[in-house]
């Protein structure tokens, strides 16, 4: 669900992909917790890093709720340099607004939404060459 999928100079920043599409549909709250639990402990070990959320296939049910809600809940890792979402519905814009509720104003001030998918908003990225 979460890879290195790039270093960007300068300093060897990682890119990190997380595939939300890929949490299940039927997730539980203990099942969500634990997930949650990992992904903090993966984004723990990379201070600063560019994060890439892909939201493709996810669906704005139980499950991305229940998801959201373990995360807002677990351990908290150092800020990325910044968040983008990408492959985002029409109901991104309302769920955002939601999750904007649970997360820090400086944390949401970092995010973007892309409708765009992963290789648009990376080439984006690496052209401006800026984090």
């Amino acid at each position: 669900m979460m890879q290195v999928i790039e270093k960007l100079s300068p300093g060897e920043v990682p890119v990190v992909l997380k595939k939300y599409g890929l949490v299940p549909r039927d997730i539980t709250v203990h099942a969500a917790t634990a997930m949650a639990q990992q992904e903090s402990q993966f984004m723990e070990a990379l201070p600063k890093a560019v994060v890439v959320i892909d939201v493709s296939g996810v669906r704005a049910g139980k499950a991305f709720w229940r998801y959201a809600r373990a995360l807002s809940k677990s351990p908290k890792w150092t800020l990325p340099y910044r968040t983008h979402v990408v492959n985002c519905p029409n109901w991104t814009v309302k769920a955002w607004k939601q999750v904007q509720k649970i997360i820090t104003k400086t944390d949401a001030d970092n995010v973007s939404l892309h409708t765009s998918g992963i290789d648009e908003v990376m080439k984006a990225i690496r052209a401006a060459n800026t984090l």
